[in-house]
This record gives structure tokens, sequence and C-alpha cells, in this order.
């Protein structure tokens, strides 16, 4: 895409893959669960006209190689390595804008280093599972994906990921959004996406419930009015978060800026103005 720079990153050990566009206040797009980096660059156009915006293939994903350390693949080191790529890049007070596991991230990010991000905008996501019987429950239930992964393939397991009940309003999307996410799903490795699901699944990650009671950067939490789910995560949330809001896109699943990006786009400008006043 013109106007968009790629970097590779060493951090830590490991290489990172980032994107770049725009100047100004940065954004920083986390993507989920088998998705990479350029999953944002179709808004990059719009949105770096306002913003610097910055997108990371998180470890398992895309072109970043974090090596065989799987401690690496963690939230926490995850985290970390974030922060240090933003920096060096700097960008020192971001906006983490993260979907589903980006957004998992992200919050994470913000309860590690509450000082570091200005703000945080975070679609269809959560912070982690409340009780130890859950999050051993859910291990148990990542550990059977990652082992499917390793067994079927990429080609097979993404059969089964994209007809999950997650996903089933994503079948009113146009062939070419379809094709789209699909290349950058089939571009993955099985054993790296495995690896993710082990050390950064919902079950792996620490539970955030408690602690995002003290956070004070202001925060736009989106879900779609069809995720039932993640719209209640949301609302409980909120009732947590003293600085957050909750948007609700009507005609959107979990992935509200694949099904309804128009609106998302919208969503995210309205609080950035609202929040920075250009």
């Amino acid at each position: 895409m013109s106007g968009t720079k790629r970097h590779t990153l060493s951090v830590r050990g490991a290489s990172y893959q980032v994107w770049e566009r725009g100047s100004g206040r940065t954004l920083v797009f986390i993507h989920g669960f088998s998705g990479a980096a350029r999953d944002f660059l179709p808004f990059f156009r719009t949105l770096s006209t306002s913003w610097r915006c910055l997108a990371i293939d998180l470890p398992g994903h895309g072109n970043t190689v974090v090596g065989n350390d799987r401690g690496r693949y963690s939230m926490r080191s995850t985290a970390q390595d974030l922060k240090e790529i933003t920096e060096r890049l700097g960008a020192h007070h971001p906006v983490l804008v993260g979907y589903s596991l980006g957004g998992r991230v992200a919050l994470s990010c913000a309860c590690l280093y509450p000082a570091w991000p200005s703000a945080l905008i975070l679609e269809s996501a959560s912070p982690g599972l409340a009780t130890e019987k859950e999050r051993e429950q859910r291990r148990a239930a990542d550990e059977g994906l990652a082992t499917r992964l390793e067994q079927a393939g990429i080609s097979e397991f993404m059969k089964y990921w994209e007809r999950i009940p997650l996903f089933s309003t994503q079948s009113r999307l146009t062939a070419q959004a379809l094709r789209r996410q699909s290349r950058v799903r089939m571009s993955q490795q099985a054993d790296e996406l495995a690896a993710s699901l082990r050390s950064a699944g919902t079950g792996a990650q620490p539970s955030w419930w408690d602690e995002i009671a003290g956070l004070s950067m202001p925060t736009l939490l989106l879900t779609g009015q069809q995720d039932d789910k993640f719209t209640r995560i949301a609302y409980e949330m909120r009732q947590r978060m003293p600085f957050a809001e909750h948007v609700v896109v009507k005609d959107a699943g979990h992935n509200v800026h694949l099904e309804q990006p128009g609106v998302w786009v919208r969503e995210i400008q309205a609080f950035m103005n609202r929040e920075f006043q250009m």
C-alpha cells in the first residue's frame, strides 16, 4: 500500500513485523487469533490522515518470529515487547486498539504498564477468566485446539474454525471480505498458532478483573449486537471501569471491523476526537 512502511524490529532476541503510516498521536492496532497486522491495513488510508497508525504481528502470527522459548508467547512477555517496540518508534503513550486476542493483549499492557497507554479501544475483548477453575477448563480446551492444529494442519483447522458459532454472523459478508480474511488465516503456521493458544489463550493469561477498576485512561469498549457473550462481558467491564464507555454496533457479531467497517472507523474517529480534541 502506497505510503505504508514496513519495519522488522529485533526485541530481546525476537523479530517483530510492524506496519506504519501517518503522523501525530499514535494508534497501535493489535489483531486477533489467526489474524495479522495486515488485517488493519485497509483502514490506514483513512485513519492515517489524522493519526499515526502502527500495526504489529503478535508472537505466533504473521511474520513475527520469537524463537523456541514458549515463554515469549505469553501476555506478560508480549506486553513487554510491544512497549519496547512503540517506545523505540517514538510512540511513548500510544492509543492501543485491540481486537479479541489483541484486545486481551492491549488490556494486559494497560494493567501491567498503566502509565504507558494514553487510551484503549477494545473490540470484543475480555479481562480473562475470574476463577482458577474457569482458567483450568479453558486451558484444557485450548490444549485440545492446539493439538488439533498440530495434527490437522492449517487448512483443515481453519475449515473448523470458520464454522464455530462465534463467527456465524460472517456468513453474510461479501466474498471479497471472506477471501481477504481467509488469505491471512491460511498464511499462518500451525505450530506457531498452537504455541499462542497454549501461552496466550484466555486460560493461560492472568485475570485482570480486579485490576481494571484502577485504570484511569479513557477506554472505548466496542462489541457487536449479535455477539451476546462479549457484549455481556463488556457491560460487566463497564461497571468496573470508571473511565470506560461501551458502544454496541448493530448488525455485527464478534468481528466488528470486518462486519461493519464504516461504523468501526467512525466510532474510533469520534472517540479520538472527543478524548484528544483535534
